[in-house]
């Protein structure tokens, strides 16, 4: 592991990510007030941040399971 690797942060910030939700960033502000954005977040400082982990195993739990019922319908 290079030193770069070390600094790379542990998490995503929302408003970089918020499209891959389907959503602006203030809707997704607005779905983390309401409980209803997909995936816990928190902040650092005043940046909504989602874990990184937790946003790529979202999208890998997502496509596990279109994968899934895929393979379900050519079999």
């Amino acid at each position: 592991m290079n030193q770069q690797d070390n600094q790379e942060t542990p998490w995503v910030s929302l408003g970089a990510v918020c499209h891959m939700y389907g959503v602006a960033l203030g809707s997704a502000k607005n779905k983390i007030m309401a409980g209803t954005f997909p995936v816990m977040t928190y902040k650092v400082g005043k940046i909504h941040v989602i874990d990184r982990a937790v946003h790529d195993r979202y999208f890998a739990c997502k496509r596990e399971a279109g994968l899934c019922a895929l393979e379900s319908t050519n079999g």
